[in-house]
């Protein structure tokens, strides 16, 4: 099993950005039990509303078992309250440089 990471793209509705970002932590939070090693949020500076979401997972398995609105129902409702879409999703397996 490789680490993954997963790359999100997505457009917030305007001045709902604080919402996007504090419903973000939470489930990223509440993934933790299911094999999120984390996640970090970008802001595009040249594109109004748009945000770039990078998270972190110990494998592809345990991504797709974590993608589950359960683990924190009220943070989804928010997050998806937030968005107008999610424009793209990606996910890339890390290769580990060689020496």
């Amino acid at each position: 099993m490789s680490v993954i990471r997963v790359i999100y793209e997505l457009d917030v509705i305007p001045g709902k950005e604080q919402q996007c970002q504090d419903a973000w932590r939470a489930i990223v939070h509440a993934h933790v039990k299911d094999g999120a090693l984390g996640s970090v949020l970008y802001r595009d500076p040249e594109i109004p509303n748009r945000m770039v979401a990078i998270s972190r997972w110990k494998s592809l398995q345990h991504w797709e078992g974590g993608r589950d609105d359960s683990s924190d129902p009220e943070a989804y409702a928010l997050f998806r309250g937030a968005l107008v879409e999610v424009i793209s999703r990606r996910v890339l397996v890390e290769i580990e440089a060689q020496e």
